[in-house]
């Protein structure tokens, strides 16, 4: 479809340069409907082009090759008009003017001889390919050549002759089967074994000289700040020498109470319940920043006093509110641990297996593993569009965990999601067609009665929607126990439609929430 679209019927040469701009629309236009790596770029674009070579082949073989003698060949045919309409009288022309000309006619006769000279039967195109190696028999065994193996005799079947079985549409015969495919390999082992000999060597003569301290430039002493960056990302330094273990969930935490000190009372004020990290070390970081001497990591699921300030503040939280569900630096006289729970580490099975983890998904495993375990979390800003007001997600460690393991995912992986379809809307113009509320609006909250708490959700959502212009849909996420569902609103149509990819009957909670 891109190559028909894009890609004009008279164009004669897809490798000139003229034709680089139809090229980076097609690539946008591919990478913004699927997930394409940037290596494939070359592979994509050869792909289109072929493709639009044959629908070329495919129009001439129809409607110009019999129809040269007859005048209506110049005029676009009225299935061309049908069923291609973006074709162009003036394209058409061009097309049927081309195709009838000399120099298409020297380089078609040039194609087909070189086909009436080849071996072996080609469909590798007009330029043609490498000969294959000639079939060797010896002694009356069978010796397998090419795509001439045991299989396409058995069957009595000949292979495809442009294909390879099991590989790529990209990878010929001619490539495959004529290339040495062990000496480059043979090489690198080689190389490989070197290597190791040298380091060796290496180990020995510091073994052997082990009393011996090398000298340090006190210039060039690295720092903490040098290996840990701010946030989330990491720097190129760890990352040149990162191995990745099977990580392990970081259990060395216990549940503990958090006070702060009250000058006003005089003495310690509990504001919160969360877990303690009690192997912290001063170097530890939170966000990027050093815990420091006497402080450890902590983590508030249940704040008591959500308006009390932070011992050590950041310039992210500077109250308990703040924080909850976060990590913040907690001076150690501060934490009194619950001696309900048992101290100490216990040994746990690696959070990922990184063989059984899709392709596409391992680079997010192997960043949780190195820069979220030990408490970093990934800052998301999420617009106002989507929550009334601008705020950011941050997403844990355990919301990255679960959504790899194709767990039950949380509110913030779906409202990180929301954001990036919200940007493609807005990028491909269809903005003013859909819109999202975030499932925080609709969530069920505490009230004195249950009445009270749907009339609250169902208020948040006709205060969201109430200057809804008409045309647009807006897409509801909603969690009611242990499973998403998506409802869809047109408010100018009062219609509301319920998707479950379950189809699980209706949940009532949703139906009340949209019936009030």
């Amino acid at each position: 479809m891109l190559a028909r679209e894009h890609i004009p019927i008279w164009i004669q040469d897809w490798r000139s340069r003229d034709l680089d701009g139809l090229k980076d629309i097609i690539w946008k236009e591919t990478v913004t409907s699927f997930t394409v790596d940037e290596n494939f770029w070359t592979a994509c674009i050869k792909s289109c082009g072929e493709a639009a070579r044959n629908f070329r082949h495919d129009l001439y073989k129809t409607f110009v090759e019999g129809f040269l003698k007859e005048e209506s060949v110049w005029t676009r045919p009225q299935k061309v008009v049908d069923n291609y309409p973006n074709i162009e009288e003036e394209d058409w022309v061009k097309f049927v003017q081309y195709r009838t000309s000399s120099q298409f006619q020297q380089l078609s006769d040039r194609g087909s001889e070189i086909r009436t000279n080849n071996e072996y039967s080609s469909r590798g195109g007009r330029d043609g390919y490498r000969k294959p190696d000639q079939e060797k028999e010896s002694q009356g065994t069978f010796e397998s050549v090419g795509t001439s193996d045991v299989l396409s005799h058995a069957l009595s079947r000949p292979e495809h002759k442009g294909l390879v079985r099991g590989q790529s549409k990209f990878v010929k015969p001619s490539q495959y089967f004529n290339l040495n495919r062990s000496s480059s390999k043979d090489n690198e082992v080689q190389s490989m074994r070197r290597e190791i000999e040298e380091l060796k060597a290496l180990v020995r003569g510091l073994c052997a000289n082990k009393d011996v301290a090398p000298s340090i430039d006190p210039n060039n002493v690295p720092t903490v700040d040098q290996h840990n960056s701010f946030k989330a990302s990491c720097s190129a330094q760890e990352k040149q020498h990162r191995v990745y273990d099977p990580p392990t969930m970081p259990v060395d935490s216990q549940e503990c109470k958090l006070y702060i000190f009250d000058e006003v009372q005089g003495g310690q004020v509990l504001v919160a319940f969360g877990r303690a990290w009690l192997e912290s070390l001063p170097t530890d970081t939170v966000h990027g920043i050093p815990l420091g001497e006497g402080n450890v990591r902590v983590s508030i699921n249940v704040p008591k006093l959500k308006k009390s300030p932070l011992p050590i503040p950041t310039y992210e939280a500077t109250t308990v509110e703040d924080a909850i569900n976060g990590f913040v630096a907690w001076p150690k006289t501060l934490v009194e641990l619950d001696t309900k729970v048992q101290q100490g580490v216990q040994q746990q099975q690696p959070l990922f297996d990184f063989n059984d983890i899709n392709m596409a998904m391992r680079p997010l495993a192997y960043y949780a593993h190195s820069s979220m375990h030990q408490g970093n979390q990934i800052e998301v800003p999420i617009p106002y569009t989507i929550m009334t007001f601008e705020m950011p997600v941050f997403l844990s460690f355990e919301d990255i965990y679960e959504f790899i393991n194709l767990q039950e995912i949380s509110a913030n992986c779906i409202l990180v999601y929301m954001r990036y379809l919200e940007e493609l809307c807005r990028i491909n113009g269809q903005a003013e067609k859909f819109a999202f509320v975030s499932p925080t609006l609709i969530s069920p909250v505490r009230t004195d009665t249950e009445d009270a708490g749907m009339r609250d959700r169902a208020d948040n959502l006709i205060s969201f929607l109430r200057d809804a212009p008409k045309g647009r849909l807006y897409l509801v996420p909603h969690n009611r126990g242990r499973h998403w569902v998506l409802g869809v609103i047109d408010p100018w149509e009062d219609l509301v439609l319920y998707f479950d990819p379950l189809r699980e009957k209706k949940q009532e909670d949703f139906t009340e929430l949209m019936n009030m």
